[in-house]
Formats: structure tokens, C-alpha cells, sequence
């Protein structure tokens, strides 16, 4: 597999469904609330198979220079794992800032840190970044 954008290294990742509903304008109403100022945007679904992962999935499609994902699954081996959820984003964030996944499969909090500094460098620079959890309501 060839890894192009960040999204290529996210666990559990929403697969397209057969009849997907296209949400561009949704994702476009997102995108517009984070223009005006809003640092933090709540996606909610109302009940299961509300379409809020496939959208939140269509969101990070959208948008593969500029967001970071955890697709969290109860009944994966690591679930909700704090230290899989940082590795996972750390995994994405140098692959979007270097181009190549890091060497070691573990993240202490002082190198996710360092990430995140550099991370706020390249907002600065290049806009902002969405960092996008989905599956914390299970």
C-alpha cells in the first residue's frame, strides 16, 4: 500500500458504503465554523447508524493535508487506549509533516509534545488543523 496523506495510516477508518449520502454542504458548514473562530466543532449522532462516522470519515477525505483522525471501536485490542489514540495521531502528524511514518511504534508524551509544537509551526504557516475523534460515545 502507498501511503499518500495522513489518512493512509488511520486505524479503522469508515469504509465507503454502497449508497454513501454525499455531505459536502455539511462539511462545508464545518469548515466555514472553523474560519470564523471556533476551535472546537462537536459532530453528534443522534443513534447508531446516524451516518455521523461516515461523515466525519468524508470530512477527513476532504481534507487530507490538514486533519488528523482516531476512528475509535469498542471491541478493538486497543479500543480506548490513551497511549494507542497518541500513537496514532503522532503516526499521522509526522507523516504529514515529514512523509515517512516514524521508526517506533510507541510515543512517550514528551515526543507527542514536540509533535505538537510542530504541528502549531504549520498552522501558523499553512492554516489550521482539525484533529477529528470519532467513537467516544461507545
Amino acid at each position: 500500500m502507498t501511503l499518500t496523506t495522513p489518512k493512509d495510516c488511520i486505524s479503522n477508518f469508515p469504509l465507503p458504503l454502497e449508497k454513501e449520502v454525499n455531505r459536502d454542504n455539511c462539511i462545508d458548514s464545518v469548515q466555514a465554523m472553523f474560519r470564523v473562530g471556533n476551535s472546537v466543532v462537536i459532530v453528534e449522532g443522534e443513534q447508531s447508524g446516524s451516518g455521523a462516522t461516515v461523515f466525519l470519515g468524508q470530512y477527513v477525505e476532504k481534507n487530507p493535508k490538514s486533519c488528523l483522525a482516531v476512528f475509535l471501536v469498542a471491541t478493538s485490542p486497543h479500543g480506548y487506549s490513551p497511549d494507542s489514540v497518541r500513537y496514532q495521531l503522532y503516526e499521522q502528524g509526522i507523516f504529514l509533516l515529514d512523509a515517512v511514518l516514524p521508526k517506533q511504534t510507541t510515543v512517550s508524551e514528551q515526543q507527542f509534545n514536540q509533535l505538537l509544537v510542530r504541528l502549531r509551526r504549520l498552522a501558523k504557516s499553512a492554516g489550521p488543523l482539525t484533529f477529528v475523534i470519532d467513537g467516544i460515545d461507545q
